[in-house]
């Protein structure tokens, strides 16, 4: 249990310290990943990287404020929820839909 609660206190400060860089980081690399895939324009693209840091920024000051880690869960689960229709405006229908076809792919954390 300490070890728990310690591996946590750890995290929690290695994100604050470190959560601004590694938010736009993923941002970018998930912008670049569907430019990639799905050809998108420069400014599709910028705005995918926009979404995508407001998203984490979401999470972040859901971490900030949460400390239950099952509330955190299903706050997180919500905020992945909005992605996909924060998403159809900015790809169009065609380029949507090869986007849920990828989105596991597109999406990972690496």
């Amino acid at each position: 249990m300490k070890k728990k609660i310690v591996i946590t206190i750890i995290t929690i400060a290695a994100l604050a310290f470190n959560g601004r860089a590694a938010s736009d980081s993923l941002s970018a690399r998930i912008a670049h990943r569907m430019q990639d895939s799905l050809a998108l324009s420069d400014e599709q693209k910028n705005s995918i990287y926009t979404i995508n840091v407001l998203l984490q920024q979401r999470k972040q000051a859901a971490r900030n404020k949460e400390t239950d880690i099952t509330v955190l869960k299903a706050v997180f689960q919500e905020i992945e929820n909005s992605r996909d229709s924060l998403y159809l405006p900015v790809l169009g229908q065609n380029k949507y839909n090869q986007y849920k076809q990828k989105k596991t792919i597109l999406l990972r954390n690496n």
